[in-house]
């Protein structure tokens, strides 16, 4: 990354080009696009099949292991790129300071303290900025995984339409098409009834991780 000295003595330098924003913004636009354009979706499709079809495609035979081995690997990735990309430990510590000071805020109002509600006015925009910075690692999750997700979901919908039989059993019905819809297509809803579960036991047994050795530090 480049950078120009402004000459003006401690100064951090202007950074020319942000590689990690660069990329953010690409990935965040190529979700968008492939969301509208459904050949570019169908292709995104075909290039995450050259790897989930070998592990997870079972040629076909076994649909809902496939979905399900690929909601829990998809589960474990956003888990892993959120652990990666926010401070979990200063996140919390940010959340505290906004709700303290909301409630300060709040009881300055309701007491009509005008003089304690202008100064905390003053000094809103900079825990607003404190805020929006503990919160910033979620953005750049939400374009790294975003791409991801979209082209997982338009590889199972190429490997659920080419299937020779796309009926499942329940105990209600033995004979439920994948493509049927309930508010979502059924392979839809069954990789959400999977993926959502495995998604918050992953995430919150890294939050517990994190924070037991955030206090192990501490206690040092």
């Amino acid at each position: 990354m480049e950078a120009v000295d402004t000459g003006k003595g401690n100064e951090e330098p202007v950074k020319i080009f942000d590689v990690s924003r660069f990329i953010m913004i690409f990935l965040a636009l190529l979700a968008i696009w492939a969301m509208f354009d459904n050949e570019l979706r169908m292709a995104l499709g075909a290039i995450v099949g050259i790897v989930f079809y070998p592990l997870f495609g079972f040629h076909g035979k076994y649909i809902l292991l496939t979905i399900f081995l690929s909601s829990v690997t998809m589960a474990a990735f956003s888990s892993a790129v959120t652990f990666y990309h926010t401070d979990l430990v200063e996140q919390a510590r940010v959340q505290k300071i906004m709700s303290a000071f909301n409630k300060e805020l709040n009881a300055a109002r309701m007491a009509n303290k005008t003089t304690k509600v202008e100064k905390l006015r003053k000094i809103q925009p900079e825990m607003m900025q404190m805020q929006t910075k503990a919160m910033s690692g979620q953005y750049k999750v939400m374009a790294y995984t975003m791409v991801i997700f979209i082209s997982v979901f338009a590889w199972l919908y190429l490997l659920v339409e080419a299937l020779p039989y796309q009926y499942i059993s329940v105990p209600w019905n033995m004979k439920v098409s994948l493509f049927s819809k309930y508010v979502l297509q059924v392979w839809v809803l069954l990789y959400s009834l999977m993926s959502i579960p495995f998604g918050y036991v992953i995430r919150n047994m890294g939050k517990i991780y994190i924070f037991k050795r955030e206090l192990a530090r501490l206690e040092e």
